[in-house]
C-alpha cells in the first residue's frame, strides 16, 4: 500500500508536531463529559483526517461504524439529513459511531444550517468530526459547537524525522539529499512529504529524483489522492472533474499514480490486482510530449 497508508499515526504518540493542540485534545477527551464534536483546521497534509482516525481508535470505533464523507462529492443538504437520521440509530459493534465530514467548508450554506441544528443537541451515541483548510467559510455558529483544533506546519526537522523513521522500516539506506530536498518543499505538511518521497523511493538516481521533488510543489497530496481514488472506481463521471481540476504538471502526477498503484498491486491485502494492474498499464507511457492530453487518455482507458 502507499506509505501514507503504512504510516499514518494511528495513536497520538505516533502523531509528530503540534504538540500544545494535541495536549489540549487528549485533555479534552479524556473528559467524562468529552465534547461530541471537534472541528480540525489546517493546511492540506497537516493531519486533519489523520486526527480523526486516532479519535477513531481512542474511542475504540469499529470500521463499520466509522462514516466518512468527503464534502467535495457530498455537499448537499439531502447528505446533512440522511446523517441527521442515521446517527440516531444505535452504534452497530461500538460504543460511540462517529461521523468525519472532510472539507466540510464545500457543503452548501442550507447544509450548513441543517448540521447546525444537529450539532445543537447531537446523539449521546454520536461524535462528529469536521476537517477544513478553509475555516472561515464555515458559519461562527458551527464552530462554536465544536472543539476547535488547528495544526500548524511543522518545522523541516519535524519532517526529516519522519522521512527518515519511514525508510528505516523500509529498510532503505538513508538519503539525506532527498529527505532535505523534501523538507524544504513540503510547506511543512508530513502528508505532502510522505507523498513526494513515495513517488522517489524507488528511483535510484538521486539527481532524478530531487528533479521529481522540485516538480511536485505544483500539486498538492489531496489531489493525487482523490484522483488516485477516484480511479478505482472505474467511475469517468467521478474521475473527470478531478482531472480537469489539476493544474500541476501531468508527468509528476504520472510518477504518484504509479507509485501509487505499484504499492497496491504488490500489496498482499490487495482484492483486485486486475484494476492495480490496467491502471499501471494506462500510465505507462510518459506525458512529457502530450502533456494535458496524455493525462487525459490515460485516465480514460483506465476507466474502461
Amino acid at each position: 500500500m502507499p506509505l501514507q497508508t503504512d504510516y499514518r499515526p494511528s495513536n497520538f504518540n505516533d502523531f509528530y508536531g503540534n504538540d500544545n493542540s494535541i495536549d489540549a485534545l487528549i485533555a479534552v477527551t479524556d473528559r467524562k463529559d468529552f465534547p461530541h464534536a471537534y472541528f480540525f483546521t489546517g493546511k492540506v497534509g497537516t493531519g486533519k483526517t489523520t486526527l480523526a482516525w486516532i479519535l477513531k481508535n481512542e474511542f475504540n470505533c469499529a470500521d463499520i461504524d466509522y462514516f466518512y464523507f468527503n464534502s467535495a462529492n457530498t455537499r448537499g443538504i439531502d447528505t446533512i439529513r440522511e446523517i441527521n437520521l442515521n446517527s440516531n440509530l444505535t452504534p452497530m459493534q461500538s460504543e460511540y459511531k462517529i461521523y468525519v465530514l472532510d472539507e466540510c467548508h464545500q457543503i452548501t450554506s442550507s447544509a450548513q444550517e441543517a448540521l447546525l441544528l444537529l450539532l445543537e443537541n447531537p446523539p449521546e451515541q454520536t461524535i462528529f468530526i469536521l476537517c477544513t483548510s478553509e475555516p472561515t467559510k464555515i458559519k461562527p455558529s458551527i464552530k462554536r459547537r465544536c472543539f476547535q483544533c488547528n495544526l500548524e506546519p511543522v518545522s523541516p526537522l519535524i519532517i526529516k524525522t519522519i522521512l527518515n523513521q519511514i525508510l528505516k522500516k523500509e529498510e532503505c539506506p538513508l538519503m539525506p539529499e532527498i529527505t532535505d530536498t523534501i523538507s524544504q518543499s513540503c510547506e511543512g505538511s508530513p502528508g505532502i512529504a510522505v507523498a513526494m518521497l513515495d513517488s522517489v523511493i524507488d528511483l535510484e538516481e538521486i539527481n532524478t529524483a530531487i528533479d521529481v521533488i522540485n516538480k511536485m510543489k505544483g500539486h498538492t497530496e489531496i489531489q493525487v489522492i482523490d484522483i488516485c481514488r477516484a480511479l478505482t472506481t472505474k467511475k469517468w463521471d467521478k474521475i473527470s472533474p478531478l482531472i480537469s481540476n489539476f493544474n500541476g504538471e501531468p508527468e509528476n502526477l504520472r510518477y504518484a499514480v504509479l507509485g501509487y498503484f505499484s504499492k497496491v498491486l504488490l500489496s498482499p491485502n490487495t482484492k483486485n490486482h486486475t484494476l492495480a494492474f490496467t491502471i499501471l498499464n494506462a500510465f505507462s507511457e510518459s506525458f512529457m510530449y502530450t502533456k494535458k492530453a496524455g493525462l487525459v487518455l490515460a485516465a480514460y482507458i483506465a476507466s474502461h
